[in-house]
């Protein structure tokens, strides 16, 4: 940018300010001329130089806002320049050496590529939560649906086929947000639900069964059992013959309102739908 030095403007002061004479010209109408006594001290002229300095000095009128890239120009560190894509999208870049001048915008070792972000703004592919039905302009719902890799080419360069690969060439999936809780995590991708494995054990007052282990797993396919529904529980128990078992439940499952209610693990949520920026 250019650094021409700032004018400094200052008012004329004088002996009796803002008095004049009136005189008659010839063609019989009358002009005011300063009469204003000595002058203690000039103000500051009205002339191109000065005014090429408002123009062009630091923080002038010329650079007051972001300019477009001119090659012929020399700009410093972390000079910003403005430009349009193919799509005329406005795109930012900022210089990140001394003397930059003459280098195309798409050298990397010269110009970093950035975004004008709005407050409250999101960039392209970040997900945005909403209890709105209503997409904004260029706006897309997280929903897992398969789009055309060229359309939304800004998400397919994020997204890839992390989340499918829709028919292989010219589509791609979405991330499906729906029915599904946030997880942070160091990669990307999705995560089915599921519970790890576990045992549940009975016991009984067989004598015969002498240690922890016995009393835990006291059937054995040789062993004759009868088996009956354990009322409340859902869950059959099963013991040898005149021989009486517990189950290690205390309660029953069915007397909780939210027993059976999700096929899954679910804690109270609220439902939000999820939609992104494509470009």
């Amino acid at each position: 940018f250019k650094r021409n030095k700032k004018t400094l403007w200052k008012d004329q002061n004088v002996e009796r300010p803002k008095t004049y004479e009136m005189t008659q010209n010839e063609d019989g109408s009358y002009a005011l001329i300063d009469s204003f006594g000595e002058v203690i001290e000039l103000g500051t002229p009205v002339n191109a130089a000065n005014m090429n300095n408002i123009e062009n000095g630091i923080d002038g009128l010329y650079d007051s806002g972001i300019p477009s890239y001119d090659s012929t120009r020399t700009y410093s560190n972390q000079s910003i320049v403005k430009s349009f894509d193919e799509n005329n999208n406005l795109v930012l870049y900022v210089s990140t050496a001394s003397s930059n001048v003459g280098n195309d915008l798409s050298d990397e070792d010269y110009w970093k590529k950035t975004e004008l972000r709005q407050k409250n703004s999101f960039l392209i592919g970040d997900p945005i939560l909403t209890l709105s039905s209503t997409l904004g302009e260029n706006e897309i719902w997280l929903n897992g649906a398969a789009v055309s890799r060229t359309t939304y080419s800004n998400l397919f360069s994020i997204y890839g086929t992390t989340y499918g690969s829709g028919n292989g060439s010219t589509t791609f999936n979405l991330p499906n947000f729906s029915n599904r809780a946030l997880w942070g995590s160091t990669s990307f991708g999705t995560i089915s639900a599921g519970l790890p494995a576990h045992k549940h054990y009975m016991f009984s007052n067989d004598s015969n069964a002498t240690s922890v282990d016995n009393r835990q797993n006291m059937l054995t396919a040789t062993q004759q059992v009868a088996s009956w529904w354990y009322s409340g529980y859902g869950a059959y128990v099963l013991a040898r013959s005149n021989v009486s078992a517990t189950l290690g439940l205390s309660g029953s499952p069915t007397q909780n309102s939210i027993y059976g209610k999700s096929t899954t693990v679910q804690p109270p949520a609220i439902k939000v739908r999820v939609k992104t920026r494509y470009q």
